[in-house]
């Protein structure tokens, strides 16, 4: 990977830029402390994000069903969980604001500084599966030095669908030379790598809680090798001559 001709960064988001275990369990929290319940919140976020999110994706992915906005996919989710759980009993505007969590997720300690040290000198923006309005309503809530929003809702698509890059390419001005793109998903950094875009890898141990052992999607589902692998995104921004 050239450095110099890097421009522009793209980022994948749930779980890359922003803690979604951390927030929805932080969440749960304040909710049945508000009702008076308790329940695991750890399993509880990750079945959400599993079973609601990342296999329909994978469903959506290989067309064996249509393509849906993550919100209306992580609320249907969130209502059969409700159920498993046993809290039928909080309020619907409750539902409806648990469900906007993904709108306001926590990011990681290194991820504000990382970006606003790499935002001197590059073009930042997410490249996510979530919704625009989601997106638009994460930055506006963290303010997040987003220089633009690229999401899978403008090409109805999902990431890895392996189309999916080049079109993210294209909208940048189709040149995959100057793009990065940064991501602890595997899947996500071969799709990038398959259209000419360098790739960045970073883990995130605690994606799935601090309960779950420090499983990161491990170097060797990659099938092409990163050009950079960094601890976090201040490490990214100190390699790429921000500091």
């Amino acid at each position: 990977m050239d450095i110099s001709k890097i421009k522009i960064i793209m980022f994948d988001t749930f779980g890359t830029v922003m803690d979604w275990h951390g927030a929805i369990v932080e969440t749960g929290i304040c909710l049945g402390n508000k009702y008076g319940f308790s329940i695991d919140w750890h399993s509880f976020a990750n079945s959400w994000r599993v079973e609601g999110y990342t296999n329909a994706v994978d469903e959506i992915v290989k067309g064996l069903r249509p393509v849906e906005k993550i919100d209306v996919l992580n609320k249907r989710k969130l209502l059969e969980l409700i159920e498993r759980y046993g809290i039928t009993f909080i309020s619907p505007e409750d539902i409806e604001q648990l469900n906007l969590i993904w709108h306001r997720l926590t990011p990681w300690c290194d991820s504000l500084p990382g970006l606003l040290q790499l935002s001197k000198k590059y073009m930042l923006g997410p490249f996510s599966n979530g919704d625009f309005r989601l997106l638009l309503d994460m930055e506006k809530y963290w303010n997040l030095p987003w220089d633009f929003i690229i999401s899978g809702q403008m090409f109805n698509k999902f990431k890895p669908d392996p189309t999916i890059y080049m079109d993210a390419v294209n909208l940048l001005g189709g040149k995959s030379q100057e793009i990065l793109m940064v991501s602890a998903h595997p899947a996500d950094l071969d799709g990038a790598a398959n259209a000419g875009i360098s790739t960045a890898y970073i883990p995130r141990p605690f994606e799935f809680g601090k309960y779950s052992g420090g499983y990161v999607e491990p170097q060797n589902k990659i099938k092409t090798k990163p050009n950079l692998i960094v601890s976090d995104f201040v490490c990214l921004a100190n390699i790429l001559g921000t500091c």
